[in-house]
């Protein structure tokens, strides 16, 4: 390991990690094969009840009837918490799925941002302590307001959405 220098050098600097833990982190996740099929058949049951849920539970009516975003929500959890590989089924899946289920989302739109949440959330994941919940929060926060803008940006640049302010 990184015990090489004494414990009161490294008291002396001023610095929240070891490095040792940075470069630690930067190496890539082992891929393991043991366990992903049961993963796989939640991430299925997961996402099949995120989406009846993203298509069933009304809006909220201060926020003008926008629904909770359960797959997006997916995403985020199995990039959080797992593999790189199992994050980006998790975004193609869930991205695949509220494309077929919005009537008026192009076909491909969710599946390039879902994949492109997934592969940003579960890099960020290796950079700060994935025990923390407020961490998770705010970065589902910050994950759920970009693809909204991106999603937003997306429908109006193609004329599906138009945006006047009154």
């Amino acid at each position: 390991g990184c015990t090489s220098a004494p414990m009161s050098f490294r008291r002396r600097i001023f610095i929240h990690y070891d490095t040792c833990l940075w470069f630690s982190a930067l190496k890539p996740r082992p891929v393991t094969m043991a366990g992903n099929d049961m993963t796989l058949l939640i991430m299925g049951l997961m996402l099949v009840v995120a989406a009846l849920a993203q298509a069933l539970m009304p809006g909220f009516a201060m926020l003008g009837q926008a629904r909770f975003p359960w797959l997006l929500a997916v995403t985020i959890y199995y990039s959080w918490n797992r593999e790189l590989h199992v994050a980006l089924v998790a975004g193609f899946l869930a991205g695949f799925l509220q494309d077929v289920l919005s009537p008026f989302m192009p076909f491909g739109y969710s599946v390039g941002c879902f994949c492109v949440t997934a592969l940003a959330v579960n890099g960020w994941s290796r950079f700060v302590n994935t025990r923390d919940k407020v961490a998770l929060f705010g970065t589902a926060a910050c994950v759920g307001a970009v693809t909204t803008l991106v999603f937003f940006l997306l429908l109006s640049s193609h004329g599906i959405l138009e945006y006047r302010a009154s």
